[in-house]
């Protein structure tokens, strides 16, 4: 198909969101890596013996070229991974390329999130049902103002306020309860402690969110409940329903069989061998064949809970 040249084409803005690789790859700037070889040399030649000094700075100014060689090449292979164009937004995650559809859209906002890995501004689409994409962080080319312009003028979009952010989001929660959780996601461990009918609350919300809470579209924050774990210190625990499994500090999150799973290890826990109430326990739940987590149990009695 021939293209008329004088038909413009659609208007598109492509950008790159680093990753963490970049990050340190930016940091290693060629200022800090001439500071740093200076400071070596300095170093070497108060501490090296005289016939080892000439090999000794020969070895750091390589290890220095090399550096900055490293760091020019690097970044020149790394290609936009999320863009904007008349079919959508898209974004590349290794090999995958995941889109929400423009029709799918309703509003935008731009503002600070907090759940970013930089202190940026990132761009949110409002979609159906009160869900909400995931923020992408804005980098150059794609500034406020060419985001506005492409998401305003030719996609129509209404821009929405951003809603205040502040302490007290910590404050944002379905229920409070008196149970202390503690989560480990360096050795895996995930510890909780109560009375017994508080568990048994928890674990009711568990279920109550693998049953009622409706699955996010790609590239949508989940839905999710938020319970306050407020026993000694305040500890939002969310529950989210997403496609696959992970335990993370922030959240439990997974598909209605992974929750109503980790709700019936709990329930196992508290109940123990049904004579003593009181008793600490643990179990395992796998989140894949190869990562296995520890659930821990410190069971108290209704009148200790509040020590």
């Amino acid at each position: 198909m021939k293209v008329d040249p004088a038909t413009p084409a659609a208007p598109s803005l492509r950008w790159r969101i680093p990753t963490g690789t970049e990050s340190s790859r930016q940091r290693s700037s060629p200022t800090s890596i001439l500071l740093t070889t200076l400071i070596a040399a300095i170093v070497v030649a108060f501490t090296s013996p005289p016939q080892q000094l000439p090999w000794s700075l020969a070895a750091i100014g390589c290890i220095s070229v090399a550096l900055v060689l490293w760091r020019r090449r690097a970044p020149a292979a790394l290609a936009e991974n999320v863009w904007l164009d008349d079919g959508g937004v898209h974004w590349q995650v290794g090999d995958q390329v995941y889109d929400i559809p423009r029709p799918a859209a309703l509003a935008f906002r731009i503002a600070r999130e907090a759940d970013t890995l930089r202190d940026v501004p990132a761009l949110t689409f409002y979609l159906a049902d009160a869900f909400e994409s995931q923020p992408l962080e804005l980098h150059p080319p794609a500034t406020l103002a060419a985001v506005r312009q492409l998401l305003m003028t030719e996609w129509q979009l209404p821009e929405s306020a951003a809603p205040p952010s502040s302490a007290d989001d910590a404050d944002r929660y379905d229920i409070a309860l008196d149970l202390y959780s503690e989560c480990h996601d360096d050795t895996q461990d995930w510890h909780f402690e109560g009375a017994v009918a508080v568990l048994e609350t928890f674990c009711a919300e568990l279920e109550r969110a693998a049953k009622e809470l409706p699955l996010a579209p790609l590239g949508a924050k989940p839905a999710q409940r938020v319970v306050l774990a407020q026993r000694r210190v305040k500890q939002p625990v969310r529950i989210q329903r997403c496609r696959q499994a992970a335990l993370t500090p922030a959240a439990i999150s997974g598909p209605p069989e992974f929750l109503l799973e980790f709700s019936r290890r709990l329930r196992s826990l508290a109940a123990g061998d049904g004579v003593q109430p009181v008793h600490d326990d643990t179990c395992e739940i796998a989140i894949t064949p190869r990562k296995i987590w520890r659930l821990h149990w410190h069971g108290k009695s209704l009148a200790g809970a509040a020590g």
